[in-house]
Parts: structure tokens; sequence; C-alpha cells
């Protein structure tokens, strides 16, 4: 009997460029050097991936259940477009 393969869920490695997240009055951006871009209501997944070494989107839907889905999307392809992270595919035992 042969198992089914795990699914494969998008996984991310953190790069070495730099970057932060601001918080301010007007709401929370992610700095690029001198570059900034506003985050919404996904600030707090910014800070959460840009400080872990690797992370999963399923991760980030499990830990920000409140951040709508759409939104976590398009944070993880504006971290990957600028650089800050490379998607990858975990390889099991």
């Amino acid at each position: 009997m042969r198992l089914p393969a795990p699914p494969v869920t998008a996984s991310y490695a953190r790069s070495e460029r730099a970057a932060t997240v601001e918080r301010a009055a007007e709401g929370a951006a992610l700095v690029i050097g001198a570059g900034r871009t506003p985050l919404g209501l996904a600030f707090a997944v910014a800070e959460y991936a840009l400080s872990r070494p690797a992370f999963s989107a399923a991760e980030l839907a499990a830990r920000f259940p409140h951040v709508p889905p759409a939104e976590q999307a398009a944070l993880i392809a504006m971290l990957e477009a600028a650089g800050l992270v490379t998607r990858y595919v975990p390889q099991l035992g």
C-alpha cells in the first residue's frame, strides 16, 4: 500500500535584504531603503514573516486568521517581488 503524498504548501525563505515594518499614526508601512509601502491590515503578518528564517502560507493563515487570505497573498507576493523572500518546496524525510 502506498500512502498519498502530503499536500505541497507554499513555503518561503527569508533573504538577506534589509527591510523593516514601521508603525505610525497613519498606519504601518514596509520600509525598504528609502521606499515605503503601506501594509494595511497585514502589518503583523509582515513583521512575523520578516522575523523568521522561513515560513509557509498555511502557517501565516493559521497564525493570522483575522487577516483576509487575499491580503495575505498580496503581502507574500509583494515580499517576493521585493526580493525579501524566495519560494521553495520543503523536502520531507
